[in-house]
């Protein structure tokens, strides 16, 4: 149980992962949209397509996020208590994790 806590703290961290966001209804036009001159219109006709796939990319959503967590919980499994010990101040101190460091030392 302790693991299973750990486990989602470390995803909260790490992710920044909030059930807002997947609750969120009001839709908002996607990014860079709003500066392109939209008539009202157009603007009603995105907000009925983004409405229309809401649904399903929010329960897309939510399954990534379980399958993430289904994965972390696996791999926290085959840390030694050290190492889980030390992944926990890693991951609360905000460090960058091994993908940043390899594009940093090319």
């Amino acid at each position: 149980m302790r693991t299973c806590l750990v486990v989602l703290v470390v995803l909260v961290v790490v992710l920044g992962f909030s059930g807002d966001a997947l609750s969120q209804k009001k839709p908002t036009l996607p990014k860079g949209w709003s500066k392109l001159g939209l008539s009202a219109e157009q603007k009603t006709k995105v907000y009925e397509v983004l409405n229309k796939h809401r649904d399903k990319l929010d329960m897309l959503k939510k399954q990534l996020a379980e399958a993430t967590q289904e994965r972390d919980a696996e791999l926290f499994k085959l840390l030694t208590v050290t190492q889980k010990d030390e992944l926990r101040k890693l991951l609360l101190k905000g460090l960058p994790d091994d993908k940043d460091k390899s594009k940093s030392e090319k």
